[in-house]
C-alpha cells in the first residue's frame, strides 16, 4: 500500500520506519486502506519534495503505526471534527470529499482501536492508528 501511494506521488518520499515485525489477528486489507488514506493525505497536504514518514511500533499490547508529514498543519479548532464524515479542512485546495479520515475512523474503531492527531499550523501532522495486539483463539 506504501509502494502504491510512493508510485502516485513520485515527487515526495515514503520512507517506512518498522524496526520489528508487528503481528496480530486484523483485516489487513482493511488497515492497508487506513494506511493508505493516511499517507495519500500526508503525500496530499505536504509541500512538494517532501519526505512523509510511516513508523510502526509496539508496546504495552498494542502497535501503532504513525504517518508523519511536514504539511501546513491543522488548527485546534478543526482536530476534533476531522474524523467526521464530509468534514473537510482545505488550506491548500487540494479537494477531496471528507470521507477519508471518517472511513479511517470507522475501519478502525472495527478493529478495537483508536485513531489519533498531533498537529498544529505549520509543524505538519502526526496521524496514529493505535490498534490491540489480539492473537487468534
Amino acid at each position: 500500500m506504501v509502494s502504491q501511494e510512493q508510485a502516485n506521488a513520485p515527487e515526495h518520499t515514503v520512507v517506512v520506519r518498522a524496526p520489528l515485525a508487528v503481528v496480530g489477528f486484523w483485516d489487513s486489507d482493511r488497515l492497508a486502506q487506513v494506511v493508505s488514506n493516511l499517507v495519500g493525505n500526508a503525500v496530499k497536504y505536504s509541500p512538494v519534495v517532501s519526505t512523509v514518514f510511516v513508523e510502526v511500533s509496539a508496546s504495552n499490547g498494542e502497535a501503532s503505526v504513525s504517518v508523519i508529514d511536514s504539511g501546513a498543519g491543522i488548527a485546534a479548532e478543526h482536530v476534533s471534527k476531522l474524523f467526521e464524515r464530509f468534514y473537510r479542512v482545505d488550506v491548500t485546495g487540494a479537494g477531496g470529499l471528507g470521507l477519508g479520515l471518517y472511513i479511517a475512523r470507522m475501519l478502525t474503531d472495527a478493529h478495537g482501536g483508536r485513531i489519533v492527531v498531533d498537529s498544529a499550523p505549520g509543524r505538519g501532522s502526526t496521524f496514529t492508528v493505535i490498534l490491540p495486539i489480539v492473537s487468534p483463539g
